[in-house]
């Protein structure tokens, strides 16, 4: 989706676009959680959304953090950037295995039932912190992270 957010970064700005990656991802959890124990081609429909959504405020997310980094301490951005991503990749995956664990019980195996509610729980949670995070976005801070920094910093 990153052919699709330059267009979109030049019409409506950073912030907007973000925002619309982020609500469109949490969407797509919110379609993964009621597809888990639903057909298929439901699932799938609904990593599509998921990953566009991802794919939508990726590219811009980077591009902010950088271009904010290297205003303030010089080109350390990417490679904070680079952590930052990995280490919520990590964590969203020791979720994903607590809520496996908390719904075993402590008992043996989970029974499927089990399973497809940690995972509703998971998918649920996550799209709820996104819904957050589009929220917190979605609100000018400061004018150098205004939703249209990006558009009025290339007309100067």
């Amino acid at each position: 989706m990153t052919w699709l957010s330059l267009p979109l970064l030049r019409r409506f700005g950073t912030g907007r676009v973000v925002t619309g990656g982020l609500l469109v991802t949490a969407l797509g959890l919110g379609a993964l959680a009621a597809a888990v124990s639903g057909p298929a081609w439901a699932y799938v429909l609904a990593l599509v959304v998921v990953g566009a959504g991802a794919g939508l405020c990726s590219s811009p997310l980077s591009t902010l953090l950088t271009r904010v980094h290297r205003e303030r301490t010089g080109r350390s951005g990417a490679g904070v950037n680079s952590t930052l991503r990995e280490l919520a990749s990590a964590g969203g995956v020791g979720l994903a295995g607590l809520a496996l664990a908390v719904a075993a019980h402590g008992d043996g195996a989970p029974r499927p039932e089990e399973i497809v509610a940690a995972a509703r729980g998971v998918f649920a949670s996550v799209g709820a912190v996104l819904l957050v995070a589009a929220g917190v976005v979605a609100v000018p801070r400061r004018r150098g992270l205004s939703p249209r920094s990006t558009r009025s910093s290339r007309r100067r």
